[in-house]
């Protein structure tokens, strides 16, 4: 399948402050000119900026482990600036456990990284994982909302003041469970960081910053109407007939055990013939 790699750009302000340093307050605020591409586990990931020098790269969790064998990307580790493993040592372990990859993870937070990796807390095991700066994050935003890695990756990156432009790959986020509770959050650091004259960029198939129609402007699509009436109906239909094919086989099995109560007895008569036969009484 050839993947559309085309993205969507949301530009924040115009302003020479996004390239230029200027005077605030007599402070200088920093150029702003960092590009941050955030790596995810979603398909369009594979179109991510990975060999254009202009984006740092970060990742999260175990991408380092999914990159090439997934999703086709061979680059150096030194190619990323940042990681994200926001979870505690007791949570990776058991998660690896549960997910199959058994303590893969642990072992590499144990390896040195040409980057730093946030964590909750830091650990003398893992030599690149330093503290997420998690109140200074919330200060920054102004709000403590974060219900995904994702969501702290973009707060952080807003928080810096020399970041121009945040763009995600591979962070769709259309899950039935991430989008309930995890899209919401991270749309509403995204527009944030809008707020603040920072450029975003999104894949074209990303479900984040987008719609599939506008409300009062444009009607739902036709046949996506029409699929969703068919599968109704399709779907009635099959649960309908599952409820006959579950009556019918309590019936079946209610026929059933009577026949093998009547089984039980012949052999039983059957038993009895044969003593009768040798002599025994019956």
């Amino acid at each position: 399948m050839t993947l559309d790699t085309s993205v969507t750009a949301h530009d924040g302000p115009s302003s020479d402050t996004w390239t230029a340093g200027r005077v605030v307050s007599g402070r200088v605020v920093p150029h702003r000119h960092r590009r941050i591409a955030i790596l995810g586990f979603a398909e369009t990931v594979k179109d991510a900026p990975v060999n254009d020098p202009s984006w740092e790269l970060w990742g999260m969790n175990g991408f380092w482990r999914a990159a090439k064998p997934d999703f086709g990307i061979d680059v150096p580790e030194e190619r990323f600036s940042l990681w994200f493993d926001m979870h505690s040592v007791e949570y990776t372990r058991e998660y690896g456990k549960l997910a199959g990859f058994g303590d893969a993870q642990e072992r590499w937070l144990e390896q040195e990284h040409p980057f730093k990796v946030f964590m909750l807390d830091e650990s003398p095991a893992f030599p690149s994982v330093v503290s997420f700066p998690i109140d200074r994050v919330i200060e920054s935003a102004g709000r403590d909302y974060f219900t995904s890695t994702v969501a702290y990756a973009i707060a952080y990156a807003a928080s810096l003041p020399d970041v121009a432009e945040i763009g995600l790959w591979g962070i769709d986020l259309a899950h039935d469970t991430e989008y309930g509770d995890q899209r919401p959050c991270a749309e509403w650091h995204l527009a944030r960081a809008e707020a603040m004259g920072l450029k975003v960029t999104t894949h074209a198939k990303s479900a984040l910053m987008s719609q599939r129609h506008r409300y009062g402007y444009e009607e739902p699509s036709a046949l996506e109407q029409d699929l969703r009436r068919a599968l109704g109906t399709n779907i009635q239909q099959l649960e309908a007939a599952i409820e006959r094919d579950r009556d019918q086989v309590s019936r079946l099995q209610s026929a059933m055990h009577t026949n093998d109560g009547a089984l039980q007895h012949a052999r039983s008569l059957l038993n009895r013939l044969d003593l009768y036969s040798r002599g025994g009484r019956i």
